[in-house]
């Protein structure tokens, strides 16, 4: 029997970190995460477009937010959390987003013309897909 010897490479081909293809991988899986990005790029074309003073105002809350649902989403499964708490969690989530529509339509609106209104849909529509529990809660 005739043995073949291959060479290998001396030293390990660099990998990243696990932690962070993981963290990312995690956040890109959570519908949350990414209804928020979603959510804050809408409110912030909006606002640029609108040319209004709070624009500012409205960066600093879609930070906020946005970094809310990001830390959830990483920090999350690390809780290991009851199926009670994840209930929790998720209306807390849903309620965040709730709220920062209603913020940034508050801030946005001109007179009668609330542009931003319209991403109340893709709240409720997200609940209605997570099932009976959470479209109720919603």
């Amino acid at each position: 029997m005739t043995t073949l010897r291959l060479p290998l490479a001396e030293t390990r081909a660099r990998r990243r970190p696990w932690v962070t293809n993981r963290t990312i991988r995690r956040v890109t899986a959570d519908a949350h995460a990414m209804l928020a990005l979603g959510l804050v790029l809408t409110a912030m074309l909006v606002a640029a477009v609108g040319q209004r003073d709070d624009v500012g105002r409205v960066a600093g809350i879609s930070i906020e937010f946005l970094a809310a649902q990001l830390l959830a989403a990483a920090v999350g499964p690390h809780l290991r959390p009851t199926l009670t708490q994840r209930t929790v969690i998720s209306f807390v989530r849903f309620t965040l987003a709730i709220l920062y529509v209603a913020v940034v339509t508050s801030l946005v609106r001109t007179g009668e013309y609330r542009p931003t209104a319209a991403l109340f849909i893709p709240i409720v529509a997200l609940a209605a897909a997570q099932g009976n529990r959470h479209a109720l809660l919603v």
